[in-house]
């Protein structure tokens, strides 16, 4: 048995203190009870924010007792519990507004790292963060409350091992999180530079980096995976482990998921415990879930047998050969093995990339749980590999491209055309929307506001950005687009591709500008047409992109249309407008992007353009993920748009990325 250090990953406890505690505490018992069977010996235990569900110090002293349960059962001191702040941990009230002001007014690494360095300023932002503070000095590894990271070395069974805290819910600062939370380079060039020749880095947060605004990811992300051998986090609330390969180096990301999360299913439950052993090189990593049914903590055997997953350590130089021999070779036949091996479509890949595994397969010198145990461990190596290569990239049919060389082809960009840039999703808009609508109306009726909490559950966001624009009028409203769909500092890959390909025009229900910016910057101009400039001449146009922006542009808050009156308006009383979107479905191939078809006022605007017969004649096509027979045979029978369908079962929307490459690629043929 070599040296072996084993902690414990906990995430997303949301104490609070209500009236009616009976469901989470039967989960907190249960989880209580759970690890007094855990096989292992915990010698740490890791806390990744969301202790708290509001910041109140009741919350905190019902954590605290929950805590001290943990420490006593693993037989523990607090020197060795480590927590760090979640949003939730944050206490809104208290300075929230200033605060608010001054985050939205950050627009460079500069102004973060004079935040950071200011002791004044950064006690602005903490005192946010008073009572977790003192909870986490009563309770754990002590930090000063002036202080957002922490670095403790310490060693654990001969093994020195650096943990590294990291602030990242200092400016949190709204609902609206994904894309806009700051860690701070100088936050984390600090933290890393107080390690002292660790043999292994572990890495706390709660946000993942994917959450960081775009300028904060380039400066932080490189120094944090090639720093750490573990990074753990939480806040998404589902439990995930990913292996991140670096060209000298390799880092695993641990997500804990929720250990408890009011109003979910309790599938959703989860936390995880880690063994590392620094002599074999080898880590396993257990998961558990919480099972409703049993009402008990059990293994989650969706990552490998018994809740399993097996991994190399960075700093490992054992090889394939060693990992098999310390699990035993067996003899048994290749032909029971391959049949039996889990998930054979991937392990044939596997099997194909490492020769000496390959040839131990086929001189049928290893048994099936053998064969089980190598196909885990690589699978868990080379899943971000296999990955990052999408098999299913659908066929460019012949038409859409020639449509495109013969510049006949129109594009029809939805809100999927910018998700890779980290905007709001429709969703969050409205929901900063109705946040804007509270503010400027605080004295709302409580009628008005449970249905606008009950539209929100119901996903009804056209009605209530119909709502939002009514109340607080088209200045104000287009005020929260432009400080929500800003392209500064935000980089769109798909955006970059689509500026590639030679459209004759765009229309699109988009309020950013990345249409218009990517163009410009790969040479050529835009002329931007909202819902009153429908009649412009092409001639008129001068060589420029016509884009055609059918829901309007925050820049010009009176074009914003939203309702479906407008919409009619702009149909039946301005003729123009249907006429030129008709004309360009009638002379075009049109292909969607990013588009779901979801939208009944974008199906009122279709009817409209394709009620003339001739606006079928020509052949039109929509780039859509995981479509049924059923949906491709009507948009094929309403508006004649042929499906091109990708599966972002595992490679997400790869495919759709790799299809508008291929079509650039065919293009400088």
């Amino acid at each position: 048995m070599g040296k072996k250090v084993t902690w414990l990953h906990l995430s997303d406890l949301h104490f609070r203190v209500t009236e009616d505690n009976f469901e989470s505490e039967i989960i907190y018992d249960r989880l209580l009870e759970d690890l007094k069977h855990i096989e292992e010996h915990i010698d740490l235990v890791f806390v990744t924010g969301d202790i708290a569900y509001s910041g109140r110090i009741e919350e905190y002293e019902r954590a605290s007792i929950f805590f001290n349960k943990v420490l006593e059962i693993l037989n523990l001191g607090k020197e060795v519990i480590f927590f760090v702040p979640g949003n939730h941990d944050v206490q809104r009230s208290n300075t929230a507004n200033y605060v608010s002001k001054m985050l939205d007014g950050i627009n460079s690494e500069k102004e973060v790292a004079e935040i950071l360095g200011s002791k004044e300023l950064r006690e602005i932002f903490l005192k946010r963060l008073n009572n977790y503070y003192d909870f986490v000095k009563k309770t754990a590894f002590p930090i000063e409350k002036s202080e957002l990271s922490y670095t403790k070395n310490i060693n654990v069974n001969g093994i020195e091992i650096a943990v590294v805290g990291l602030n990242s819910a200092w400016g949190s600062n709204s609902n609206l999180e994904k894309g806009n939370i700051i860690l701070g380079e100088r936050q984390v060039i600090e933290a890393y530079s107080k390690i002292q020749n660790p043999q292994v880095t572990i890495t706390l947060l709660h946000h993942p980096i994917y959450y960081f605004r775009d300028e904060d990811v380039e400066s932080v992300e490189s120094v944090i995976n090639n720093r750490s051998d573990f990074v753990l986090h939480g806040h998404i609330h589902r439990r995930k482990v990913i292996t991140q390969k670096m060209p000298d180096s390799m880092v695993h990301y641990l997500v804990a998921g929720a250990s408890y999360e009011k109003n979910s299913t309790t599938t959703n439950l989860a936390y995880n415990y880690v063994s590392t052993d620094f002599e074999s090189g080898i880590a396993d990593i257990c998961l558990r879930k919480y099972d409703n049914i049993s009402s008990c903590w059990v293994s989650d055997k969706s990552y490998g047998q018994n809740g399993k997953s097996i991994f190399l350590l960075r700093e490992s130089s054992f090889k394939i050969n060693d990992y098999i021999s310390q699990i035993g070779v067996k003899g048994a036949g290749n032909k029971i093995v391959i049949e039996q091996a889990p998930d054979r479509k991937i392990g044939d890949e596997i099997l194909r990339s490492l020769p000496e595994l390959q040839k131990l397969y086929q001189a049928a010198v290893l048994n099936e749980d053998d064969i089980k145990k190598c196909l885990e461990f690589f699978l868990n190596l080379h899943k971000e590999e296999i990955k990052e290569k999408p098999l299913g990239i659908p066929r460019i049919p012949k038409q859409l491209l020639n449509g495109i060389k013969d510049n006949k082809c129109v594009l029809f960009a939805g809100a999927g055309a910018s998700m890779d840039a980290k905007m709001p999703s429709w969703k969050e808009l409205v929901m900063a929307l109705v946040e804007r609508l509270k503010e400027e109306y605080s004295n709302l009726p409580n009628r008005e506001l449970d249905e606008v909490e009950k539209l929100l559950c119901e996903d009804k966001y056209m009605i209530l950005a119909a709502y939002c624009l009514r109340k607080l009028g088209a200045y104000e409203f287009s005020d929260v687009l432009k400080q929500k769909l800003s392209c500064n500092g935000k980089k769109s890959y798909t955006h970059g591709l689509l500026a590639k390909i030679p459209f004759r025009a765009v229309i699109t229900t988009n309020f950013d500008l990345f249409i218009e910016q990517t163009n410009s910057a790969n040479g050529r101009m835009c002329k931007t047409l909202l819902p009153n400039d429908m009649n412009i001449a092409e001639e008129r146009l001068g060589g420029a992109l016509p884009v055609f922006k059918i829901h309007g542009s925050y820049e010009t808050p009176d074009s914003i249309v939203l309702t479906k009156a407008g919409i009619r308006e702009l149909l039946f009383n301005k003729p123009q407008y249907n006429e030129t979107l008709k004309r360009y479905f009638t002379e075009n191939t049109v292909l969607f992007y990013g588009y779901s078809f979801n939208d009944p006022d974008i199906d009122f605007i279709l009817q409209g353009i394709m009620a003339d017969k001739k606006g079928l004649t020509r052949k039109h096509y929509a780039l859509l993920p995981n479509v049924g027979e059923i949906e491709i045979a009507y948009l094929l029978q309403e508006y004649n748009i042929q499906v091109i369908s990708y599966d972002t079962e595992n490679d997400g929307h790869l495919a759709a990325r790799g299809f508008l490459e291929n079509i650039v690629q065919q293009l400088q043929q």
